[in-house]
């Protein structure tokens, strides 16, 4: 049976022209068949990288002065989401769209200001909703109501900081 031989199999971009959804199998796939199969391959889908195990994937990173270095996973990479391989393996922060990157980042920006004008003001609300519908897997189209209560609650605390001062002495 020359499936079970032992053999080795190298492929560039194992994920180029498939599914997500192969993209997840292909690897399990090839080694259910090819039970003897050693496989190099590289990539840079989340999709193939899941499920993989404890030393079975090696990070090839270069630094700002262009040396290579590799490193292997130290931990199983099952039950780990798309998301999370691409911030902690790949090296992706924002692994979202260009669009919703820059409004999470003005958004930031506009948090960070001490004063707001009023064109300012009506920009940070049309972002925490964008934003928030953007992202839902970061809090829902309800995190941005969250956040905008918690600001007016402290705008109001501020308000009322010499009266609260002065009940306490």
């Amino acid at each position: 049976m020359w499936e079970r031989e032992p053999a080795i199999v190298f492929i560039d971009e194992i994920e180029n022209h498939l599914h997500p959804t192969w993209q997840r199998r292909v690897i399990p796939t090839l080694l259910e068949h090819f039970p003897g199969l050693q496989i190099f391959a590289t990539t840079h889908s989340p999709f193939v990288v899941a499920g993989l195990k404890t030393g079975q994937v090696h990070v090839l990173s270069r630094d700002a002065n262009g040396v290579v270095t590799a490193s292997i996973n130290e931990q199983d990479v099952i039950g780990w989401t798309a998301d999370e391989i691409l911030r902690g393996m790949m090296g992706v922060d924002e692994p979202t769209d260009q669009l919703t990157v820059d409004r999470a980042n003005r958004l930031k920006e506009l948090r960070g200001k001490d004063q707001l004008n009023e064109k300012e003001e009506e920009e940070l609300n049309r972002l925490r909703r964008q934003v928030s519908q953007d992202l839902l897997a970061k809090g829902g189209p309800l995190e941005a109501q969250r956040e905008r209560y918690a600001t007016l609650m402290e705008k109001f605390l501020r308000s009322r900081m010499s009266e609260l001062g002065q009940e306490g002495e």
